[in-house]
């Protein structure tokens, strides 16, 4: 879908009905219901705009993502992700992922690392995690 077509009226009262439901955890089937949509690409494309703007929004402003702070337990582990069946087929490059995760907001971030380096891990912990004090 275009911006253009985004921005005509109609259009935009009906994605702001979307943007709404969506908030309030509604899924896509029962919303297509309450706002009387018959299409159902159109909903999904609407779904898929607004998910577009919200990684576009975490890649350009990674500070957004912070989890914890004072008096907050962050969770952190490292875990490589690859994909090969049986130890079979084509060797695949490993990719390494940082994950901190705050149990009591239920909140988490997940984030690509080039190597699992001690200083690599502890700059990205640092960069996501509010509060700086790091018990090792």
């Amino acid at each position: 879908m275009t911006l253009a077509k985004f921005l005509d009226e109609p259009v935009l009262a009906q994605l702001l009905d979307v943007i709404l439901l969506s908030c309030c955890d509604i899924g896509l089937l029962a919303t297509s219901k309450i706002l009387n949509m018959t299409s159902q690409h159109t909903l999904v494309d609407y779904a898929q705009f607004c998910r577009d703007i919200c990684s576009w929004y975490l890649v350009e402003h990674p500070g957004a993502c912070t989890i914890g702070g004072p008096g907050h337990i962050v969770q952190i582990d490292e875990s490589v992700m690859a994909k090969r069946k049986y130890n079979r087929g084509r060797v695949v490059k490993e990719r390494w992922v940082l994950g901190l995760y705050n149990p009591l907001y239920e909140r988490g971030v997940i984030v690509h690392v080039p190597n699992r380096r001690a200083e690599t891990l502890m700059e990205e912990i640092q960069k996501f995690a509010r509060n700086r004090n790091l018990d090792r």
